[in-house]
């Protein structure tokens, strides 16, 4: 039987790659960081997981899901570090499987929190 293919080749790897913003604004406003997200980015441990997260955190706003840190785009990554004034040395290698996964759960967790929370709201009644 023969596989099923949805996307080609090109789309795939299309597919896989992180969304490209084409402003500066468009940056500041997926990478923006409230208090709570700034206390979880000062926890974390390493410029690369800080990094790491905050990229994470900016695609999954725009994409709905994760991308692998080697198709992270070095535009973000420098966008990141001036304005986060972030001390970032490129040497420092690209997120492990195990920094990726923290990202993941932690922006999960605080999707779910989210959704919970305005679910709550559209069931209390309005006066």
């Amino acid at each position: 039987m023969a596989l099923l293919e949805i996307l080609t080749r090109n789309e795939q790897k299309l597919f896989d790659l992180p969304p490209q913003f084409l402003s500066a604004d468009d940056r500041k406003n997926y990478f923006k960081l409230d208090e709570g997200l700034k206390a979880i980015v000062d926890e974390l441990r390493g410029t690369t997981n800080k990094i790491g997260f905050i990229l994470q955190l900016g695609y999954f706003r725009w994409a709905g899901r994760f991308f692998s840190s080697k198709y992270f785009h070095k535009k973000d990554l420098n966008f990141l570090v001036k304005n986060y004034s972030i001390n970032w040395r490129p040497f420092e290698g690209v997120l492990s499987t195990t920094s990726i996964a923290q990202a993941i759960t932690i922006i999960n967790g605080a999707v779910q929190i989210k959704v919970s929370f305005l679910k709550t709201l559209r069931q209390l009644p309005i006066s």
